[in-house]
Formats: C-alpha cells, sequence, structure tokens
C-alpha cells in the first residue's frame, strides 16, 4: 500500500476527477498547483509500479483502478478519525444543507448528504462538510444566527470538517447549485462508514460510470 499524505491525496483525487482522460506529469503540476515536479514524479511513478496507473503510447498516463485508489483513500483517512466540529441544527437533511448553501463561506458536501445530492439511498439527519479551517470561527457565528448550537458528537447532526488545502473546494462540483466534495473523497468517506455508506458508494460508482 502506497503512502499517503493529505498532498498526495490531492493528487490522488484529481486524479479521480479526470479519470478516463490522458495527462502528463507537467498538466498534472500546472493544473492542481502547488506541486515540484521531482516529487510529483516520484510519486506517480508509485501508482504507475502499484497497478493504480497505465502509462499510454504517447508517453502519458491515464487512471487504471479508480476503486482501488478510493478503497486506498478510505482506508488511510476514514471519515471517523477525521477533525469534526459539531453542531445541532432542528430540521431534516435538505434543511440542513440549505442552511449551508445560505451562508458564504467555502464548504463542499460529502458522505451521506453529498450522497442524497448525487444518488439518494440512505435516509439520515446527519450532514457532513468540509470547510475552511480558517473559516471555522466564522461558521460558528452565522450558524448561531441561524438558530444552529454547539454539540457533543453524539447527539450532533450538523459536522463541519475542517481543512487547509485547497483542493477540497477546487475540485468540488456544483450540482444542483450545492458544493460536493471531490467525487473520489465523497466515496472514500462512505466506504470507510461501512454497511449503508458502502451500498451507497457502489450506486454513485455505478451511477457515474
Amino acid at each position: 500500500m502506497i503512502k499517503l499524505t493529505e498532498k498526495r491525496q490531492g493528487i490522488v483525487l484529481w486524479i479521480l476527477e479526470n479519470r478516463g482522460k490522458q495527462w502528463s506529469i507537467h498538466e498534472l503540476c500546472t493544473k492542481f498547483g502547488g506541486l515540484t515536479y521531482p516529487s510529483t514524479y516520484d510519486f506517480v511513478n508509485q501508482l504507475l509500479g502499484a497497478g493504480y496507473l497505465m502509462k499510454t503510447e504517447a508517453r502519458e498516463f491515464t487512471a487504471m483502478n479508480a476503486h482501488a485508489l478510493v478503497q486506498q483513500l478510505a482506508y488511510t483517512f476514514p471519515l471517523k478519525a477525521k477533525e469534526k466540529k459539531c453542531f445541532f441544527v432542528v430540521g431534516g437533511m435538505a434543511d440542513k444543507i440549505k442552511v449551508l448553501k445560505s451562508i458564504k463561506l467555502d464548504y463542499s458536501l460529502t458522505a451521506f448528504a453529498a450522497g442524497e445530492v448525487l444518488h439518494p439511498y440512505v435516509k439520515t439527519e446527519k450532514v457532513h462538510a468540509y470547510a475552511r479551517k480558517k473559516d471555522i470561527g466564522k461558521w460558528g457565528e452565522e450558524l448561531a444566527r441561524k438558530g444552529a448550537r454547539p454539540a457533543f458528537e453524539d447527539e450532533a447532526n450538523l459536522f463541519l470538517l475542517p481543512v487547509q488545502e485547497d483542493y477540497y473546494f477546487n475540485l468540488s462540483r456544483n450540482i444542483h447549485g450545492f458544493r460536493i466534495a471531490p467525487l473520489g473523497l465523497v466515496l472514500a468517506d462512505l466506504v470507510s462508514i461501512g454497511g449503508l455508506g458502502e451500498e451507497q458508494a457502489k450506486m454513485i460508482e455505478g451511477a457515474v460510470e
């Protein structure tokens, strides 16, 4: 299993977002941003050697085993182990998602909340969303204005996951007016939940293939 860091996770997510396309290491460095060629070259070749990528006749690369990459993300960065800021908000999942959308700060939905937008399957009141770490204080203030209150994790139904890397938002998708985390990350978070999470991940994968 290849060692993954936060930066390497971003590279994997970029590769998954460009599944079905051919790309060069130079293109990856340029479009992703903030990467050095030598370290990116080494990591891409590790992925190639592990069977996650294939090199084309044009000496470019393409994703070979997207499902295995998602599985490794789920194993390395399980949702339950991620830092969370927890809140309780009155209303169903749709109400909470609309509250997030109404606040003019960066967010990207993941897990079952993203699944609700992509391919509804699991009925739950819990919403998970990535938010910039520097904005967490502002999120708390804005949520309080909308009637939310801080909560212990076992009673919370809205979870903000503070992150620093830009790719959580730069690689996000706008679907039906809502920001969805990079698809590979949504799938990995669902897989890491297990059970119904894995089932929904399979449904989403099948719908986008």
